[in-house]
């Protein structure tokens, strides 16, 4: 899915990073904190993505940023929440704006969807 995605925005790529558990294995009461699921999990699940702008000046310089969101899905597939830990203000605010609306299949944890937390990384490349 990725690779198709960069065909067709080929100023932006993405990489989810993999953090925290891959595929626990129960059931998170409600009201306790999302279960962190690895990013390649997540992959797995990704149904939209949209392509952040590329601030124009940064894009004309040829410059490059790295941003680091920290996303928050929810039962049924939305993301709830996308916010920067690290990576230039004016690359995370279009970083941020796009992720919050990409979607995912529902994670199921024993066929219950629950909320979930994972790490995006959007890498702006341009030319690639």
């Amino acid at each position: 899915m990725i690779l198709a995605m960069r065909k067709i925005y080929p100023v932006f790529c993405v990489v989810l990073m993999s953090i925290g558990l891959a595929g626990v294995a129960a059931a998170i009461p409600p009201g306790q904190a999302p279960l962190t699921v690895s990013s390649d999990e997540m992959r797995k699940l990704l149904t939209f993505v949209e392509a952040p702008t590329y601030p124009p000046s940064e894009l004309a310089a040829g410059t490059t940023a790295t941003v680091v969101l920290n996303v928050v899905v929810d039962s049924t597939g939305r993301v709830e929440s996308s916010t920067a830990t690290s990576g230039p203000d004016n690359f995370a605010d279009s970083a941020v704006k796009a992720v919050k609306h990409w979607t995912y299949k529902p994670y199921l944890v024993n066929g219950t969807a629950v909320e979930v937390q994972t790490v995006v990384t959007v890498n702006f490349c341009p030319g690639k």
